[in-house]
């Protein structure tokens, strides 16, 4: 569990404006079910790519996916900012959500309750 101190830490080290609310959440809160107006998010995700707040692209991508942030594993940041970065190197612009889907297949992680994963697409070897 992470302290108050490692909150404001991170608060710090990711530079997330003060307009975003941190908080902990309680020991009778389950992270997989958030209080009403809150998403969970994991300390881990910001070392894969997460931001607050977040990109207007990401905001698309997840609002058409339909899951929250908290529900995607590590990995997912990890593939999402990876092809906006490709597209981007490439100067191709912003990768549209047909693009992205073309690419990857995005399910529910087996054996996880309200987890997502992202599996490369058949053919996209």
């Amino acid at each position: 569990m992470m302290s108050m101190y490692e909150l404001e830490s991170l608060k710090v080290d990711y530079t997330i404006p003060d307009c975003v609310g941190l908080r902990l959440p309680t020991p009778a809160e389950a992270a997989r079910y958030p209080p009403e107006g809150c998403v969970m998010v994991f300390s881990a995700m910001y070392k894969h790519g997460l931001r607050l707040p977040l990109h207007p692209w990401v905001q698309m991508m997840l609002s058409r996916l339909g899951y929250a942030p908290g529900q995607y594993n590590p990995n997912f940041w990890c593939i999402l900012h990876g092809v906006y970065i490709a597209w981007w190197l490439a100067k191709r612009g912003e990768p549209s959500f047909e693009q992205f889907m073309h690419l990857y297949s995005v399910s529910r992680q087996q054996g996880n309750f309200g987890w997502v994963q992202e599996t490369g697409a058949p053919g996209s070897a």
